[in-house]
């Protein structure tokens, strides 16, 4: 059995392969109950700030733990290792040992970021939930904006930690010369720059906030979210709309939310030939009913307003208090279903368009036809129709 543990493989015993799998078949085992323990542990740094969803913080976390304790137990198993002559070769000219630590380095930095982000992802949840509890949704928004600009942060510390670590580039040497790398990046990123000032601008003028019903480059709907780049909306018709900042801002921005009342404004079209006193009667009873009625304000007008093409017009514009779009209609619904029963009511009737059309014929075209008489009307004698008498 001893002999057989020290047989060579790839320059390595048995012995050792049989470790390294070891090693590997315990991180099966184990690797659930160790990041269990350890997501645990690192929740303590956050108990305070949420006391209440140390289960999420766990469901959150064990993911990419996993992976990392994966990799560093592999890691350190594999240095017990003697790195095998039949990979002793540069590849692009680089190392095949350099090559497989680099991958190694790589992957660990690639789940440490992946951890972080899910940390991210935990500290943003936790603050929305907070700022759920409050009437204003400006809140919600900077939630989810900072939420955007944290995992950006994440990004570029990464990409900064792989070109050092990883490429052995002089990250000193970078941020000096970030400033004509900068310009450069400026010049080829105008438009994530300007998305990035529109949202800035967004966030200090705050034209909307989340959940306000908005009309903007010819979008209506309701904004759902404000990020790092873009805006959310959700339109009428439930389709899922992302607009670039830069165009939001860009362009007319109608806060519907932000109105008191919404306006309405029609056109009754009264039957020609009602009399004047009928139409002076039909004009009071409908001002009485929109000035009466509970949903809408006093500053409606009704008045006749123009001989109509087929109608005699009656101009009513009046304001309706409910701005939700839903109930708005109902209201709506309503006020016109009473003002057409108050024009039947009141001897009056609806107007629909109508053409008459004149027809004249010159009398020297043709004849003025003879009036029908009985008694020159030609006699008919014998046969059946279709038959000649023979």
């Amino acid at each position: 059995m001893n002999d057989f543990l020290q047989r060579e493989f790839l320059d390595n015993t048995v012995q050792d392969w049989a470790i390294v799998l070891l090693v590997a078949l315990g991180i099966l085992v184990f690797n659930s109950f160790i990041g269990r323990l350890l997501s645990k542990l690192f929740y303590q740094f956050f108990r305070r700030f949420a006391p209440a969803k140390g289960k999420r913080f766990t469901e959150l976390l064990i993911p990419p733990l996993r992976m990392l304790l994966t990799l560093i137990a592999l890691s350190v198993a594999f240095q017990f290792l003697t790195f095998p002559e039949a990979l002793d070769f540069d590849l692009f000219g680089v190392h095949m040992s350099e090559l497989m630590t680099g991958l190694m380095q790589l992957l660990m930095v690639l789940a440490i970021t992946w951890m972080a982000t899910r940390m991210v992802d935990f500290i943003g949840e936790v603050m929305a939930d907070r700022a759920a509890l409050t009437e204003s949704t400006q809140d919600d928004q900077y939630v989810l904006f900072l939420k955007d600009v944290l995992r950006v942060i994440v990004y570029i510390a990464s990409v900064f930690v792989i070109l050092g670590a990883i490429f052995n580039l002089n990250i000193t040497s970078l941020l000096a010369g970030a400033g004509l790398a900068g310009l450069a990046v400026a010049l080829a990123a105008q438009d994530s720059l300007a998305n990035l000032f529109g949202s800035l601008t967004i966030f200090g003028e705050k034209p909307f906030v989340m959940g306000d019903f908005v009309e903007t480059n010819g979008i209506l709907g309701v904004i759902e979210k404000v990020g790092f780049r873009s805006t959310r909306i959700r339109t009428l018709d439930k389709t899922y709309v992302t607009l670039p900042n830069r165009m939001i801002m860009e362009n007319p921005i109608n806060n519907l939310t932000d109105r008191t009342f919404r306006r309405v404004d029609y056109t009754v079209g009264i039957l020609y030939g009602t009399p004047a006193d009928t139409i002076r009667t039909i004009v009071d009873r409908i001002q009485e009913f929109i000035d009466e009625h509970p949903k809408t304000n006093e500053n409606g007008i009704v008045a006749f307003h123009a001989f109509g093409a087929s109608s005699l017009d009656i101009k009513v514009i009046y304001f309706i208090k409910e701005v939700d779009w839903n109930p708005y209609l109902k209201i709506r619904e309503e006020v016109s279903l009473g003002i057409m029963q108050i024009v039947l009511d009141n001897g009056g009737d609806f107007a629909f368009p109508t053409t008459t059309v004149h027809l004249e014929r010159d009398s020297s075209e043709a004849p003025e036809p003879e009036p029908y008489d009985p008694d020159k009307a030609p006699e008919v004698t014998g046969g059946t129709l279709g038959e000649e008498e023979g």
